[in-house]
């Protein structure tokens, strides 16, 4: 599989895991953190390596599937074919839910989704923007937003829709690893984004995508061929 892949991931093959039952992989921890680089500016410099932001689907997918082998349900394997080992399947894990940052010198997970939100025909009047890579430059995909639970709240792991949003309420008010995340959801010319910290797992649809954050990366995706 190597041989098809960029020299990024190429060279550093154990950078990247493969997310099971799918045509991706994906970086377990974000490029460019320190850099604060705005959404375009990180989705740019990932096109220059040949590489692609993760989507919301795709983070959250990835999310799932990391959840999954953290539990010893399922196996994960990096982009050269090797397997992840338990204790680097657990790291991965906690850095994208673990509440104590002790371990990560208490750095947040912090990284742009490549999603934006524009006005359009789908749910709250809002059409989903993702930037894909074809023959080395970013064109805009455009969808109509599916329907997702409207409120600022808590949300259920297993609601997620196609696009990765949650769509039911957690019938909670505070963070439960393994079950929950907190949503924000999207307004007109809002970017995605995901972090974990102190406070739990967020997703905020209403970033501004010029803004930035020392801590704020981008977990960087290649999808497959056949």
């Amino acid at each position: 599989m190597l041989e098809r892949l960029p020299e990024e991931v190429k060279e550093n093959p154990k950078r990247f895991v493969v997310v099971p039952q799918t045509n991706l992989i994906i970086s377990p921890y974000g490029y460019f953190v320190g850099r604060r680089y705005n959404l375009i500016e990180a989705l740019q410099n990932l096109r220059d390596m040949g590489l692609e932001g993760s989507t919301i689907a795709e983070f959250m997918c990835y999310r799932t599937n990391l959840r999954k082998a953290a539990n010893d349900k399922i196996q994960l394997f990096y982009s050269d074919g090797t397997s992840v080992s338990r204790d680097q399947t657990v790291d991965m894990w906690d850095y994208i839910s673990l509440k104590n940052r002790s371990k990560f010198e208490d750095r947040p997970c912090a990284t742009w989704l490549n999603g934006q939100f524009v006005k359009g025909s789908g749910f709250l009047e809002l059409d989903l923007i993702t930037r894909r890579l074809q023959n080395g430059t970013l064109v805009n995909q455009r969808e109509s937003l599916l329907e997702m639970c409207p409120e600022g709240w808590y949300v259920n792991v297993g609601s997620l829709n196609e696009q990765g949003l949650g769509t039911k309420k957690f019938t909670g008010h505070r963070y439960v690893k393994d079950r929950n995340f907190f949503q924000i959801p999207p307004c007109e010319n809002g970017a995605a984004w995901f972090e974990m910290d102190s406070n739990g797992a967020d997703l905020e649809c209403v970033a501004n995508p010029e803004g930035s954050d020392i801590w704020r990366g981008i977990f960087a995706t290649v999808r497959l061929t056949n």
